[in-house]
């Protein structure tokens, strides 16, 4: 999850400021680690990566940021009619082990966490496949933050509280998503949340993009397929 981030880089993505009197608490003992997501593909060129960080002053009052990491199961069949290998799911999984040399199949884990499964997926037309999953807050506190993350297959993103209740709320609905414009967004107004509360997430998708139609599954390659998203709140 991100919940320890500092910060993230995306195409189109612009420096984050924090709003007024909040901020991320870095100790003494904390070691920051940034991670890279290299393209492969290519001949190796030097990384030119660099990182600015804001400190706030000593007397300053900060009210520490809390993230919470939101996600939905990614699984989009290739489009009806297209039965070659590559549309086999298990054949996405193995593919997907080999490439990144991972044991841990992220697909797998959120159809758990989500309580779906394949079939939920198998009979969605492949130029609007949807996904959902519902969690709970953490803690009580005021949202000031939303941050999505999809890869170039997305279609729409949306984070909503408490759905399907008179008290629903939408935090996040970017109802054309641009790959290369995305970003985390602030609040005009922070919005309450109470411990327990339910965070629905949405994505939708179209895998009928691209010339070469495969099963698609949660993976690091731009050409993989997140369904991710943060709420970025101050404890009560």
């Amino acid at each position: 999850g991100l919940e320890e981030a500092l910060g993230v880089w995306t195409p189109g993505t612009v420096p984050t400021f924090h709003p007024e009197g909040t901020g991320r608490f870095l100790g003494r003992e904390n070691v920051i680690i940034m991670q890279v997501h290299y393209n492969i593909t290519d001949d190796p060129l030097p990384d030119l990566t660099t990182v600015v960080l804001q400190f706030a002053d000593d007397n300053e009052a900060i009210t520490p940021l809390v993230t919470q990491t939101v996600l939905a199961p990614v699984e989009l069949p290739c489009p009806l009619g297209v039965n070659s290998e590559a549309c086999n799911r298990d054949v996405a999984v193995q593919q997907l082990i080999e490439r990144f040399d991972v044991n841990f199949v992220m697909s797998d884990w959120l159809l758990r966490r989500c309580e779906r499964t394949v079939e939920d997926y198998a009979d969605q037309p492949a130029s609007h496949i949807v996904s959902t999953c519902d969690e709970c807050v953490y803690d009580s506190g005021m949202v000031w933050e939303v941050l999505a993350h999809m890869h170039t297959r997305g279609q729409s993103f949306r984070i909503e509280l408490n759905p399907d209740t008179p008290d629903a709320q939408v935090l996040l609905d970017i109802p054309y998503w641009d790959f290369n414009w995305q970003g985390e967004y602030q609040l005009i107004e922070p919005i309450e949340i109470q411990a327990g509360d339910v965070i629905r997430t949405t994505c939708i998708w179209d895998n009928t993009r691209g010339d070469n139609p495969r099963y698609i599954i949660w993976g690091e390659g731009t050409d993989d397929e997140m369904c991710i998203g943060t709420v970025t709140y101050t404890e009560n």
